[in-house]
């Protein structure tokens, strides 16, 4: 769905009393959701008139805060939007969870001496991704006829991660092919998909080489900012209050780091918060324990247990999440040369702060051996024979480690990559296309015909043989002698691969993005592996113009001394300014017993001669709205009450 432009942020936006009840109480209820209209209503029962709520929606919708969608029938939907996510969590959610003395002592215990790692970080899944990308560009991924990945890249995808089954598995993630994909497969594959980095041809997965070329420049902060965005999209049951779970969580990562979180509390907190029904508490804590589960495989952060219990899980980030665009501008880190360090048992040491761009280029020619803290390399002729294969020649890598290598390269290993790069490319073989005759006496015409130049030479009585850029060349010549070839080539597979990012011999890109270093590589829609169950973006997004005065009442519609003071009326014309504001879905005033109050209606109902049933509205004897049914007797003047 396409959007219209709005306030990315709403840090600076102020909103009227009943446009802040509206957002609060929308995003409570309804997270990311659609609303749904009457159950929304419902809960300004009380609280705002009908009017009120249509005024405090369209005011939201001009100042950014709310988006909407059309419906292929015309039907309008109505949502907030996920980039005010984190800011409404903050402003809304967390306070539910803060307690005035003593901060977030309540979910994280004051001492972490008696909680034990359960499941330590994984390697972060940045490094993960780059891996898994370095591989299709060097092998590819082959698809069956019916489109699915073959069996044995499958299992080599497998391999070559540390994420395991067993990480997904509380999360129940959906996607096409169970039976073939095993669940940590399908969610690489679906997020180097849903980043725009690879993506389905004919017969094989490959990679857009566009967006992989700029992905590899990003820093480790702009790449987990991306991924991140993804994972909250992709991974999640859409419920609003798992929706709230998983902002609650994040905003935790920048103000709790490095603090264990008692999982089971934050939970049991959103039943005292009554954003979660009490009988849900424990499905939502086994999806909760799911996506605690998810971080720590994906590397953000560890699981604990209790020494005292078994079943309460605990969490702690060890990688903050920077999740806002200034965030990540202030961590950028800056790269400074040299910034690898070459061992002289062909190990290169890379730091975490080092380019990712480093790690690309060593992922093209070298085997990953450590993903730690610390990512090592190590340099063999096989690797580096398969890199020449993709453009990633010998001195290209002797170049590049020269430039980016802590001190001068052993002698052992210089030596070596010299050695190495002199024996490849030494011989090599070149792919030529077959001609084929049916009979002798067409070959015969073949190669009696003049200025072929030496595009064809005849190898056998009824074949030649002919350079690929000879080939148009070549099939003119035959279809002027009567001797018109099949369009298709027999045999001809896909284009040679290249490796992206690494075509400049004597230069390796590590310039910063050229347009906006934070672009947006996850996009709402891009079709993944794994089903997400939302829908918004197959909608047209609608934009909000019209003016405030198309929502208010027609005040020349009623006499107008029903809405300039406050008058008794005959019942049956009490009764048609009753219907008047039920119509209009407004307020109106109702004197009761001398005492001026305000009340809003629902219906009429029964009674002598009748009645009206609504909300008598919070006083200074009341502090809360009373519903009532009233009579015309028991007041003596009305007035209609529009929202100023």
């Amino acid at each position: 769905m396409k959007n219209e432009k709005t306030t990315t942020s709403l840090e600076d936006v102020e909103w009227s009393a009943n446009e802040a009840q509206f957002l609060q109480a929308a995003f409570l209820e309804f997270g990311g959701n659609p609303f749904q209209m009457e159950k929304l209503k419902s809960l300004f029962a009380g609280k705002m008139s009908g009017l009120e709520v249509d005024l405090a929606l369209y005011g939201l919708r001009k100042k950014g805060s709310i988006d909407a969608a059309k419906k292929t029938w015309g039907e309008h939907i109505y949502f907030i939007p996920f980039r005010h996510h984190y800011f409404l969590t903050e402003k809304y959610v967390l306070p539910l969870f803060v307690d005035e003395m003593d901060g977030m002592s309540d979910i994280s215990p004051s001492s972490s001496g008696n909680i034990q790692v359960a499941m330590e970080a994984r390697p972060n899944i940045a490094g993960e991704i780059l891996h898994l990308l370095s591989y299709i560009a060097i092998h590819g991924v082959p698809l069956t006829a019916k489109g699915t990945i073959h069996k044995k890249a499958i299992s080599k995808i497998e391999n070559i991660t540390v994420l395991k089954s067993s990480d997904f598995q509380l999360l129940k993630l959906s996607y096409a092919h169970p039976e073939i994909y095993p669940v940590q497969v399908a969610v690489l594959l679906d997020l180097v998909f849903t980043l725009g980095l690879a993506k389905k041809y004919e017969a094989e997965i490959g990679l857009d080489e566009s967006y992989v070329s700029r992905w590899v420049q990003l820093d480790r902060n702009q790449m987990e900012r991306n991924i991140y965005t993804a994972i909250m999209e992709r991974y999640s049951a859409g419920e609003a209050g798992l929706q709230h779970y998983r902002y609650l969580l994040t905003l935790l990562s920048r103000k709790d780091a490095g603090k264990w979180l008692s999982i089971d509390q934050i939970c049991r907190r959103f039943v005292q918060a009554r954003i979660i029904d009490e009988q849900d508490l424990s499905e939502f804590q086994s999806y909760a324990i799911g996506w605690v589960t998810l971080l720590a495989a994906f590397g953000y952060g560890d699981t604990g247990k209790s020494t005292a219990s078994d079943e309460t899980l605990y969490f702690r980030w060890t990688n903050p999440i920077h999740y806002k665009s200034e965030d990540t501008e202030q961590y950028i880190e800056q790269y400074t040369e040299p910034a690898i360090y070459v061992q002289p048992d062909f190990e290169v040491i890379v730091p975490p702060d080092a380019p990712y761009s480093i790690r690309w280029m060593l992922e093209g020619c070298a085997d990953l051996t450590v993903r730690d803290h610390m990512t090592i390399y190590k340099l063999t002729r096989e690797r580096l024979s398969e890199g020449a294969e993709v453009g990633i020649t010998p001195s290209l890598v002797l170049t590049w480690l020269t430039r980016y290598a802590q001190g001068s390269i052993p002698e052992n290993v210089l030596l070596a990559l010299k050695q190495w790069g002199s024996e490849l490319g030494r011989t090599s073989f070149s792919q030529v296309i077959l001609l084929s005759t049916e009979n002798k006496q067409d070959a015969d015409q073949i190669e009696s015909y003049p200025s072929w130049n030496g595009s064809l030479q005849r190898i056998g009585p009824l074949h030649f043989v002919l350079e690929r850029d000879k080939l148009t060349e070549v099939r003119k010549r035959l279809t002027l002698m009567g001797l018109t070839p099949a369009k298709a080539v027999k045999g001809i597979d896909t284009e040679e691969r290249s490796y992206p990012a690494v075509s400049i011999e004597d230069e390796v890109m590590l310039s910063s993005v050229e347009e906006n270093p934070f672009i947006h590589f996850n996009e709402e829609g891009r079709q993944g592996f794994v089903y997400t169950g939302r829908n918004l973006h197959y909608y047209e997004g609608v934009r909000e113009d019209r003016d405030e005065a198309s929502i208010m009442p027609d005040i020349t519609e009623v006499p107008k001394m029903w809405v300039s003071e406050w008058r008794e009326y005959h019942p049956s014309t009490a009764k048609q300014l009753v219907q008047q504001a039920i119509n209009w879905c407004t307020r109106m005033g109702v004197e009761l017993e001398g005492e001026r109050q305000e009340f809003i209606p629902e219906s009429i109902g029964k009674g002598e001669p009748w009645s009206v049933n609504g909300w008598l509205l919070p006083d200074p004897s009341r502090k809360v709205a009373e519903q009532r049914t009233l009579v015309p007797a028991e007041w003596t003047n009305l007035i209609l009450i529009l929202p100023v």
